[in-house]
This record gives structure tokens, C-alpha cells and sequence, in this order.
């Protein structure tokens, strides 16, 4: 799988770079920024210039160096409105990676099926190539592969998470760590009244016993957990850093119900890698609606919690590189066609940070339209500024 993840960061043969003007040329003290417009109708805005946007670095205002707008039917222009309708726009590569090792029988049909038609639409535009990947490292098809063997590798996927000896009491991950880790004695309880239920028949006699047997099993998923996000964790940095060099425009499709990463310093080093690199990264939740409620309102808060904690890196990486994160909605076929759409319309602009140091820290950045009350402006949300810059 390194081989291969190491072909992404090539221009494969059989694609095209990008031609002369359509790319924002930036010396080291520029920062490029990527941005999409659209109106309260969700249709992106073409006509705007440099002079319509304001660029906020650390809430400090920056003067727009360079600026280029773009139309997917043409390749940039220095001056809006006078885009070339016959030229083609830069290549773009997507990666769609299948979290097979958390996602269910059911959803990962759903998506795999779903997707399959995304990408049969997109390869009829000849700047668009995709590659395949998967959380486990099972199936991968890389960029330039003949699109019948991408459609039969997403269809030959299936799930490929560890199940645990017992699923009574049902455990996620973060119940598991806040029990075995962190020692939450009200969480220790929660579960071991679930055995009580699925194990003993309701016998509030057999709770001590309940008890350790959810001390046990807490344990047990916990290894599971830590071994399985491990992996999620390292294939998607191992991505994220080998298409950074990648010519054109680079997105990562994360196909995942979401996993929880327990290590915080974990899950920010990977947040800074993708706020590093000019990877797009976007993700979709196949799941649909979830339940909100339960009878027993304190379980009905660990469960809230806990999917709140596995949704929260896929959270803060499409933040930090302007992506999209659908979720909690059961329109799939309509979230795979909003990640994975070329805007009409999209903009690059550039700035040299003004009273500010390149000190090796994250800067928030915000992105604004002038007299664009009705507008919606995405672009990724900071950067890093590398130490020693001029």
C-alpha cells in the first residue's frame, strides 16, 4: 500500500496538468486561499472581483496580492469575466476513502452504490480522476486505473471492523475508554445495568457480577478501538501527505460514520496536516437520521457524547480545509453530489501575511464578500505559517 500511496503524489500518466494560467502562481510569503461563493439558492456567483473580498489573517486585515477567478468550463483569468469557455480547468483528483473497518453491512452498501454513480458521472469530464481507498487497507485502486475496475472494487467492498466476544452489553469505543481509561464510574453503571437486562434477565442480585463483566468487556473494546482508529488515522495522514503534491486540485472523500480518537494530541496532529496541506478534505456519514432519545435520559446523554466524540475529527478536518461535512441527513445520493461537485464558479486569491510573524502557529483565517449579506462564502479556515519565512 505505500507503493501506491506514493503514486498519488504523481502526475500519472494518462492525466493532464494543468495549462499555463490555470493555477495561482505564489512566491514563499504568499498564502493561497480557494474560495466558492453561492447565493441563498446554493448556485455559486462568478461575477465578483478582487476589489468584492476582504481577507482576515489572525482578525488582521490583508491586502490581496494576486487574484485569479475560475469557471469549471475554463481555465482561470486574471480579470473576472473574461474566462475562456474553451479552455479546460486544472485536474482535480479525488480520492474516495471507505472507513470499512467502522461503517455497517447496510450503510456501507448504501454508500458503495451511492458513490458508484457520483464517480460514473464525474469521469465524463476529462479534469476529473479518482482513486479508491479503504480504512483497512483491503481494496485500493489508484488514479489512471481503468474505471471498470473501480466500480468492481466498490463493489466488492464489505465491512472489515473486529467484533468483539459479546455485544451485550452494545459498547462503543468512547464508552469503553471513559470506563477502562478514564475510570467513569457512572459509565462503569450504565453498562453493567445493561447486563443486568441482557445477560441475567433483569436479576438486580447478579450486579456485581454485571459490574465486572462490563469491566471486562470495556477493556476488550478499548483494544479493538485504539488498534482500529489507529489505522483509520495513519491510511488517511499517509493520503493526505502523499496527494499535497499532487499537480491541481486535490480532495479526499471520507466515507465514515466517524470514529473517536481518544489521543487529543492524535487527532490534532492530523488537523495540522491537513490545515498544512492543500488537500480538500470532506465527509459523509452514510447513516442517515439518528435516534436523539432514550427511556433512561442519563444513557441518552453518554450516547450523545459519544457520538458527538466520533464525529469530531471529521468535524475539524473539513473545517480546517474548507470541506463539507454531511451527516445526520438521509438524502446520501444528494450529499455525494455536494462534496464531490466541481463549482461553476470558484476563486483564488493570494495574500503576504501584514504584522504578522511566520512563527510556526496556526492563524484563523476568514474570508469575507463586501455588501454579501445574502452570500455564502466557504474557503479552509486558517494556516500554518512556517518558521524562518521571509
Amino acid at each position: 500500500m505505500a507503493c501506491s500511496l506514493a503514486a498519488v503524489g504523481q502526475v500519472l500518466p494518462g492525466t493532464s496538468s494543468p495549462g499555463p494560467g490555470s493555477a495561482l502562481k505564489v512566491d514563499v510569503s504568499l498564502v493561497p486561499v480557494h474560495v466558492v461563493v453561492r447565493d441563498p439558492q446554493g448556485r455559486t456567483v462568478g461575477n465578483l472581483g478582487k476589489d468584492d473580498f476582504q481577507v482576515f489573517d489572525q482578525d488582521k486585515p490583508q491586502v490581496i496580492k494576486q487574484f485569479s477567478a475560475e469557471r469549471t468550463a475554463g481555465q482561470t483569468s486574471d480579470l473576472p469575466g473574461t474566462i475562456d469557455p474553451s479552455a479546460l480547468p486544472e485536474t482535480r483528483f479525488t480520492v474516495y476513502l471507505f472507513d470499512d473497518i467502522h461503517l455497517q453491512h447496510e450503510d456501507l452498501v448504501r454508500a458503495r452504490e451511492t458513490a458508484n454513480k457520483q464517480i460514473a458521472h464525474l469521469s465524463s469530464f476529462p479534469w476529473e480522476r479518482a482513486a479508491l481507498y479503504t480504512t483497512s487497507g483491503q481494496n485500493h485502486v489508484d488514479f489512471g486505473a481503468d474505471p471498470a475496475k473501480l466500480r468492481a472494487a466498490l463493489a466488492n467492498l464489505e465491512p472489515q471492523g473486529r467484533s468483539s466476544a459479546s455485544d451485550c452489553p452494545p459498547m462503543t469505543y468512547y464508552m469503553a475508554d471513559l470506563i477502562d481509561e478514564k475510570g467513569d464510574r457512572e459509565a462503569l453503571s450504565i453498562a453493567a445495568d445493561e447486563i443486568v437486562s441482557c445477560a441475567f434477565g433483569g436479576n438486580r442480585r447478579s450486579r456485581r457480577e454485571a459490574s465486572q463483566m462490563a469491566s471486562a468487556v470495556a477493556r476488550e473494546k478499548t483494544a479493538i478501538g485504539k488498534a482500529e482508529t489507529a489505522n483509520s488515522v495513519g491510511i488517511l495522514k499517509r493520503l493526505i501527505k502523499a496527494m499535497s503534491s499532487a499537480p491541481g486540485r486535490k480532495l479526499i472523500v471520507l466515507i465514515s460514520p466517524g470514529f473517536f480518537v481518544s489521543d487529543a494530541q492524535a487527532q490534532a496532529e492530523i488537523t495540522d496536516l491537513a490545515a498544512r496541506s492543500d488537500v480538500n478534505v470532506s465527509a459523509l456519514d452514510p447513516r442517515g437520521l439518528l435516534p436523539t432519545a432514550d427511556f433512561n435520559a442519563t444513557r441518552t446523554i453518554y450516547r450523545s457524547a459519544s457520538e458527538a466524540e466520533d464525529a469530531a475529527l471529521l468535524e475539524a478536518l473539513t473545517d480546517a480545509t474548507g470541506g463539507l461535512f454531511f451527516h445526520n441527513n438521509n438524502d446520501v445520493e444528494d450529499g455525494f453530489r455536494r462534496i464531490a461537485a466541481v463549482p461553476e464558479y470558484s476563486y483564488m486569491l493570494a495574500f503576504s501575511p501584514q504584522g504578522l510573524k511566520f512563527d510556526g502557529h496556526f492563524h484563523k483565517l476568514k474570508v469575507t464578500v463586501n455588501d454579501g449579506v445574502n452570500l455564502t462564502v466557504r474557503a479552509r479556515k486558517g494556516y500554518y505559517a512556517p518558521k524562518n519565512k521571509p
